[in-house]
């Protein structure tokens, strides 16, 4: 959910919001304190040996468009719109904005394959299902970082 936190400056100074993710592919979206949470549970039950990965989810997949309609509500901008970019220009944008061309590059990468469908998201079950809303993120987080 944080990756939402690189775009305050466009919702700032044009109004919108946007990526070059489909905006209308549901995807799993999660809180770093889930994640932190999770880790920290395993690292204090040691329930592991060697490696271990573990799917974090989130509580239920968003689109990005309904991920920015619930930011929207939280800062008071209810008709906030979610615009999908063209590759390129996302490209330009990011690197205008001081990110480095390899971050420009990954990033973009999982938005075209998020776009494309291709993403193999692990089963969402018990064990993967986490507890921070997007309207817990949004007021707890966003909202904090937008009015900063």
């Amino acid at each position: 959910m944080e990756n939402f936190l690189r775009t305050i400056g466009l919702v700032k100074k044009m109004g919108i919001n946007g990526t070059a993710a489909d905006g209308d592919h549901a995807i799993p979206m999660v809180a770093t304190k889930d994640v932190a949470q999770v880790a920290a549970f395993h690292l204090a039950n040691l329930d592991f040996s060697g490696k271990r990965v573990r799917a974090v989810m989130g509580p239920r997949d968003y689109t990005y468009r309904e991920f920015t309609s619930i930011i929207g509500k939280t800062i008071s901008k209810p008709d906030l719109p979610y615009v999908q970019f063209p590759v390129e220009q996302a490209k330009q944008a990011f690197l205008n904005n001081g990110f480095s061309e390899d971050f420009v590059d990954n990033l973009l990468g999982m938005a075209t394959t998020i776009k494309t469908g291709f993403m193999n998201y692990q089963t969402r079950d018990e064990s993967t299902t986490t507890l921070t809303t997007a309207e817990e993120f949004a007021s707890q987080v966003y909202a904090s970082a937008y009015n900063k």
